[in-house]
């Protein structure tokens, strides 16, 4: 990697990072730098793959962003991050998120994400398993803007998964299912994120962030929700197709092209969607979950 920003990297005790992989994301940056910036992110890495639209020239444009720049594979995503994470993230609480997701977390309309970092510090939990919520409008695909819903049809498995950096075997639950399953029938895709970690040497993001090894997971579950769906992901299907970046030479992508196809696919929403509201609406869908303990916190206002 090359990094190619020439801003100061300070270093900030209570600095809480941001990582991040990007190719051609100039249209979702905008907003995906407010809303981080406003959870309270100070610092953002982005490492760009070969990008042709104006990503690069739009972050180099920022004065909280450091930008690095590489040519290789995609398909070595993970490895870029962990040598980013050891380099810029250990000791520090990160976010690692591609710029179609967004974090929340339990009451994260008042609970600051310092605080709710203190509160896993002080329970010696440093890594937050988040369930992938993908979010999608009522209106066909070539239409869509930022309109939500979600589905039902979640499962949790306990999975066995290769460490790459040991070469163990390891188990991990992971949820399955969602709306890839249900409108693209691509059963075997990962739902589960760890996009939420205090970052150490013995840390570890694997399968495309959807596993993690080296942490303490948290009783605490997040919501990582999923702005996949815009006007311009079948011709994004199309070329990460023929580019083939992607997992299995994006195995995935190949069936969303052929569902699209043979169903005729125009939307993703059906009669068990629901508008977006809040982590009050996830929590009580069991897409988050909360501790008593946290609860307590909650209630004693020691988050306020």
């Amino acid at each position: 990697m090359t990094r190619v920003d020439n801003n100061v990297i300070e270093c900030g005790a209570e600095e809480i990072r941001l990582f991040s992989v990007v190719r051609n994301e100039a249209v979702r940056l905008p907003f995906f730098l407010e809303y981080y910036r406003k959870m309270g992110i100070k610092r953002f890495f982005f490492i760009d793959n070969n990008s042709d639209d104006d990503t690069v020239g739009y972050l180099l444009k920022q004065s909280d962003v450091h930008v690095f720049e590489t040519k290789q594979r995609f398909i070595l995503k993970e490895y870029w991050l962990k040598d980013l994470l050891d380099e810029y993230g250990t000791g520090y609480w990160c976010i690692a998120a591609d710029a179609d997701e967004i974090l929340i977390y339990p009451y994260y309309e008042k609970v600051p994400l310092w605080e709710f970092c203190c509160y896993l510090e002080k329970k010696e939990e440093n890594a937050v398993e988040s369930i992938l919520v993908d979010m999608y409008s009522d209106k066909p695909l070539d239409e869509v803007d930022y309109k939500a819903g979600d589905d039902y049809s979640y499962r949790r498995i306990l999975d066995t998964r290769l460490n790459r950096i040991n070469l163990e075997t390891m188990k991990i639950w992971t949820y399955f299912g969602g709306t890839r399953e249900r409108v693209f029938q691509c059963p075997k895709i990962c739902c589960s994120k760890y996009t939420l970690f205090k970052h150490n040497l013995d840390m570890y993001l694997d399968f495309g962030m959807h596993g993690i090894a080296g942490a303490n997971i948290s009783s605490v579950q997040g919501v990582t929700l999923h702005f996949k769906y815009l006007n311009h992901f079948k011709e994004y299907v199309r070329t990460e197709v023929i580019r083939e970046e992607h997992f299995v030479k994006a195995k995935e992508y190949k069936q969303y092209q052929k569902a699209m196809e043979e169903n005729k696919i125009e939307t993703l929403f059906y009669e068990k969607s629901h508008k977006f509201t809040g982590s009050m609406q996830m929590m009580e869908l069991g897409f988050m979950k909360v501790p008593e303990d946290f609860q307590e916190s909650l209630c004693q206002g020691q988050f306020l």
